[in-house]
């Protein structure tokens, strides 16, 4: 009798550890992936707004449209798509409220300068109060690159 109590006691343990053993491997499995899925985003996004600086760079120099044809500018002119797609998972990446602001209210801006500048032909000089917007967007494309990668922005050498 004290043989199948002591062997139900162990049984017991061992059914006890092995949960205990699963559920701290999928812990640490979950969190893992959550971990890849915020640097995939914090990646992604650094990505996009390194494109944006560029762009953005170049409207507030040359202070005229793109010369680029009105489907390939909607498309790919001062994108937002990345962010789109990833901003929940940057939402849970990023901790500091001021941070989050900062990028949410970014992307609106950009969003609202891409479509200003998109109505007009290419190459048409721009109003004063969108290169202003243009060159104070630059500035915060560099800061919020650096916030996400730790270096600044950098054209491509080639």
């Amino acid at each position: 009798m004290l043989g199948h109590v002591l062997a139900a006691i162990f049984g017991l343990i061992g059914v006890v550890v092995g949960a205990l053993v699963t559920g701290g491997v999928d812990v640490f499995l979950a969190r893992r992936h959550e971990e890849a899925d915020k640097r995939q985003a914090k990646r992604m996004i650094a990505t996009e707004i390194h494109t944006l600086w560029v762009h953005l760079g170049l409207l507030s120099g040359t202070r005229k449209t793109p010369n680029v044809p009105a489907d390939v500018f909607e498309l790919r002119f001062l994108p937002t798509e990345l962010w789109t797609a990833h901003r929940a998972s940057l939402a849970r990446a990023i901790t500091e409220d001021r941070e989050w602001g900062e990028l949410f209210v970014f992307y609106d801006n950009v969003t609202l300068l891409r479509w200003l500048v998109a109505g007009k032909q290419p190459l048409t000089a721009l109003p004063s109060d969108e290169v202003r917007s243009a060159e104070e967007f630059h500035k915060t494309a560099a800061t919020l690159y650096q916030q996400l990668t730790g270096r600044p922005p950098e054209h491509n050498a080639d």
